[in-house]
């Protein structure tokens, strides 16, 4: 979940908002990691939300 909020962010950063639509993998991922009960819903929020706001931090300090 981290990587993918991370490059969905970084893409929507790069290419701006007309790729939203790369956050929809989120749920995806969430999807198959909860199936395969390799993580709880809590643990895929916070990977989720961190992945986001990390990536998010470090392109705005960096640019």
């Amino acid at each position: 979940m981290v990587s993918v909020g991370g490059f969905a962010t970084l893409l929507v950063y790069v290419f701006g908002p007309s790729v939203w639509w790369s956050f929809l993998g989120l749920p995806l991922v969430a999807w198959a990691r909860l199936y395969r009960r390799k993580h709880t819903p809590a643990q895929l929020i916070a990977g989720a939300l961190g992945g986001i706001l990390i990536t998010a931090l470090v392109l705005t300090l960096s640019g």
